[in-house]
């Protein structure tokens, strides 16, 4: 088929964008799409701050009563510390909750709900999966708030603490899920010092 010179200068202006509207980007230059995160009104941060501190009583009440003193008891127990981390997560989140870490607290939400249904399951492999997504969702947060002391040191007794659940069973095994929970704990209660110096900053700058 012999094409038209007509036909081929129209081709050619629109893979140049010659021929493109006023205004548009040509299909081989698109623009990639941003997003901006939403300023938070000084009230609305003092009131996120408020749930986090009672949600970090909570974790920090749940995670001190373990481990349970049966596999039943044990169980709850877990179940009501991953209730908290999830709400201490969302908290220290904000409003614009990505999706990677928007699934990590639903992974929490979900493990701690089928805890505490009594249901048969794995229970181990479950408190293993949860503790692993408390851990990297911590650390998608600890990326996003800035702070002068690192945490890398915690990051990483924390994560021999996960591999050493993977090497345990039964009361050695809820004895090591107490340690992580309270190392988690211990990390989500930085960060929440992190976010209250931070939301001081923007406060104070007039942001």
């Amino acid at each position: 088929m012999t094409r038209t010179p007509g036909l081929a200068i129209l081709s050619a202006c629109l893979a140049c964008g010659a021929c493109a509207p006023q205004g548009a980007t040509p299909l081989s230059k698109t623009a990639p799409a941003t997003t901006t995160r939403a300023v938070e009104a000084p009230d609305a941060f003092a009131q996120r701050l408020a749930r986090l501190d009672e949600s970090m009583a909570a974790l920090r009440e749940a995670a001190m009563r373990l481990p349970g003193r049966s596999a039943v008891e044990h169980r709850a127990r877990v179940a009501a510390a991953l209730g908290g981390l999830a709400d201490v997560m969302e908290q220290l989140a904000g409003a614009d909750v990505p999706g990677p870490l928007r699934q990590q607290i639903m992974i929490l939400r979900r493990s701690g709900g089928r805890l505490d249904s009594g249901v048969e399951m794995a229970v181990e492999p479950t408190i293993d999966a949860a503790v692993r997504s408390a851990a990297g969702g911590l650390r998608h947060i600890a990326g996003e708030l800035p702070g002068e002391a690192p945490l890398d040191g915690a990051f990483a007794g924390l994560s021999a603490k996960i591999s050493e659940l993977d090497t345990v069973r039964g009361p050695i095994h809820q004895l090591v899920t107490a340690q992580a929970i309270r190392q988690i704990a211990d990390i989500a209660g930085e960060l929440r010092e992190r976010m209250r110096k931070a939301g001081g900053a923007r406060e104070a700058g007039g942001s």
